[in-house]
């Protein structure tokens, strides 16, 4: 059967071939913050505490990812 979250999916950001989403999923590891590695969904970090992430940006000069949302604190 088909991947599904456990709860909304609310931004998308493309790196490449690796796509990141954040939400308010807090499921297998995934806490509220996964990524497409091109073959399966894993966790990103320790992802972010809180209500949830509402915006996910890539900076592709620097490699990293940036969350916004209604948490406190992303690891």
């Amino acid at each position: 059967s088909p991947f599904r979250f456990n709860d909304r999916v609310s931004a998308v950001a493309v790196a490449g071939d690796r796509v990141f989403v954040g939400g308010a999923f807090t499921f297998q590891g995934f806490n509220r913050v996964a990524e497409w590695n091109g073959s399966r969904w894993v966790g990103v970090g320790g992802g972010v505490d809180g209500g949830g992430v509402n915006a996910l940006a890539w900076d592709a000069a620097g490699g990293r990812l940036f969350a916004g949302g209604t948490f406190t604190m992303a690891s």
